[in-house]
């Protein structure tokens, strides 16, 4: 699909690294805000996303199980400053991880860094690596008009938030949702303001399900969808 694209961005809030995993697999590059390594490291560089000679950006809004935060030293004008920065480690370890001189950093993290629970989460949206993310979010989500959507729960406030403000902001807005039973199961548990427009959200022609889960949809559904005027 992403040689068919001319942008795709994937949003994801899981903290596993399948979807980088399947994206090395079938060779495709991608950017996810981290440079090249640099001995067991790779360090935080949002400045990556203005690439945009790659076609795929990933962004993980609730973090990952490989980011964690290292204390370094660097040089200065003959002084030695501290400074505290984002990496993504290249393996499991994070306190045996060396920089490109072969140095041992200093991890200052017990635990990866990603975000879990329910209402918490929205204040941690504003603070470090997630309001740099979240604000890269908000600016790609503007350059769409058509987001594929699976796996979502629909009861995170803040990311409903800029959700809803998305699919009202024009009537090209699309968000295609694949389901096999969305009236039945999220719509019914389901706290979300948007599903109390569900209905009249999929009449407008703006949500449109697609009953069939992720893994049985066809290249074929999602292109109809991206070429379709509603």
């Amino acid at each position: 699909m992403a040689e068919n694209a001319d942008k795709l961005d994937i949003v994801t809030l899981n903290h596993d690294l399948l979807i980088e995993k399947e994206l090395e697999k079938n060779n495709l590059e991608f950017i996810d805000g981290f440079g090249q390594a640099k001995g067991d490291i790779r360090w935080f560089e949002p400045d990556c996303f203005d690439d945009h000679s790659i076609k795929i950006f990933l962004l993980k809004l609730h973090g990952s199980i490989n980011w964690y935060r290292f204390r370094e030293e660097i040089k200065v004008n003959n002084d030695i400053q501290t400074v505290d920065r984002y990496g993504s480690i290249l393996h499991a370890d994070n306190h045996h991880c060396k920089n490109e001189h072969g140095i041992f950093l200093h991890s200052l993290d017990t635990t990866p860094i990603f975000l879990t629970g329910t209402m918490n989460k929205v204040s941690d949206y504003y603070f470090g690596i997630f309001s740099i993310i979240h604000c890269i979010f908000e600016n790609v989500m503007r350059k769409h008009d058509l987001m594929i959507m699976s796996g979502y729960g629909w009861n995170d406030k803040g990311i409903n938030g800029k959700l809803f403000q998305w699919i009202l902001s024009s009537r090209k807005k699309r968000l295609v949702l694949l389901h096999e039973n969305p009236e039945e199961t999220i719509k019914r548990h389901s706290k979300s303001a948007m599903w109390h427009r569900y209905d009249g959200l999929v009449k407008d022609g703006r949500l449109i399900p697609v009953k069939k889960w992720l893994s049985d949809v066809t290249l074929d559904d999602i292109l109809h969808y991206s070429h379709e005027k509603y």
